[in-house]
């Protein structure tokens, strides 16, 4: 080989290494919301269920050990990408906020989650057994539209919903006009079920996995329907309600806009005062109704229930010439983590566009979403894609 061609690759090697340099990407700032751990059921399942509240260790909708080990594995998780390479082993306040809904199950599963993100070390107080790391929670009372906007009065919210799926509603009705009867004897209801009430029946599933017996007519195959079970037709009647709440963008946005501008908002906080101190890392924990309309309004909506102890987390990264990028991250229990694609704005995804094709302005405070969730306003409101 002769001089030229080592002067060459010599060159080639030298210009590959100065365009990685320069494009090598540093993690600024994280961000993340989980759905809680596995629960108890949240309420009777349906009229004649054995299963009553005091069947269960802690009543309804109580976080199960599985559910705490479900979060603790999650915080692990988080400790093997973060911990030493962005945020110290030790917790330090001024690095990391964790923010839970004031329901229980979401608090116990952020205590969860910091056992296995800050477990004792070497500079933890011998005489505890762990470290203690606060949980910023709303008051009782406190109504939370921005982790509990699913439970935040909107007239239009619910106006829309009935209007925008009124077809498919009556689809389902009509498809399984067989079963609903059917159910209502079954379960001893006075009056007739409604597409929810049939959908709720699934939850016996929460019984199933902790192997109490179920009455036959659950498992009873129906030809006219593909000889399926009833258990496999309410869950697909759950999965069709649950994901229709928020599938729509409208409805996405009137329940889940205000989370997702102050995502933007803390990013944008960041680049346009790069001195202030700034946390590097927020942490929500809340529930599957809380990840939901803010996956419909990134555009990135599932198509299956979201499991327990699943993550959506959005990284903030800075490149050597000032441009900042973001990744959003699915991470659901024990599966590899996945890249999401977001809609409208290329991978690697600039944060100026993404701020300028996802913040709504209509959206920035409770008082906005008032006057969207108003019913005046909202008769002027077209449907959304």
């Amino acid at each position: 080989m002769d001089f030229k061609l080592y002067t060459l690759l010599y060159l080639i090697i030298v210009i590959e290494f100065a365009i990685a340099a320069k494009s090598k990407k540093e993690l600024i700032f994280v961000q993340a919301i989980w759905r809680h751990g596995d629960r108890s059921p949240t309420k009777l399942i349906y009229k004649n269920d054995i299963y009553t509240e005091d069947k269960w260790e802690n009543g309804w909708g109580q976080l199960s050990d599985l559910g705490k080990i479900q979060l603790m594995n999650l915080g692990a998780w988080f400790k093997k990408r973060y911990i030493n390479t962005f945020v110290n082993e030790t917790y330090k306040y001024r690095e990391v906020y964790i923010r839970s809904t004031n329901v229980p199950r979401a608090i116990e599963s952020a205590q969860s989650f910091t056992f296995g993100m800050y477990p004792k070390t070497n500079y933890t107080n011998s005489q505890i057994p762990t470290q203690v790391v606060p949980i910023h929670s709303p008051g009782l009372g406190d109504d939370d539209p921005l982790l509990k906007g699913y439970k935040y009065k909107c007239p239009c919210y619910d106006k829309k919903l009935k209007e925008i799926n009124k077809k498919d509603y009556d689809k389902f009705k009509k498809k399984y006009k067989d079963l609903f009867p059917f159910l209502k004897n079954a379960t001893n209801s006075k009056d007739d079920l409604t597409l929810k009430s049939v959908g709720d029946i699934c939850n016996v599933e929460i019984e199933i996995f902790y192997n109490l017996t179920q009455p036959d007519w659950i498992y009873r195959r129906w030809k006219q329907y593909k000889n399926r079970t009833t258990l496999d037709i309410v869950c697909e009647i759950k999965l069709f309600y649950r994901l229709a709440d928020f599938k729509n963008i409208l409805l996405g946005k009137l329940r889940g806009a205000l989370l997702l501008n102050n995502w933007l908002e803390n990013i944008k906080k960041i680049i346009d005062k790069p001195n202030e101190n700034y946390k590097k890392m927020i942490l929500y924990s809340a529930h599957a109704e809380t990840l939901l309309p803010l996956m419909s309004v990134l555009r990135v909506y599932p198509t299956k229930f979201i499991p327990y102890a699943t993550a959506l987390i959005m990284e903030l990264y800075k490149s050597k010439n000032n441009t900042y990028y973001v990744k959003l991250l699915y991470k659901s229990n024990s599966k590899p983590l996945k890249v999401l694609s977001i809609p409208n704005c290329k991978s690697p995804c600039k944060f100026e566009k993404l701020f300028k094709v996802y913040f709504d302005k209509d959206f920035t405070s409770t008082e906005l979403l008032n006057s969207k969730c108003n019913l005046n306003s909202c008769s002027s409101e077209s449907k959304a894609e």
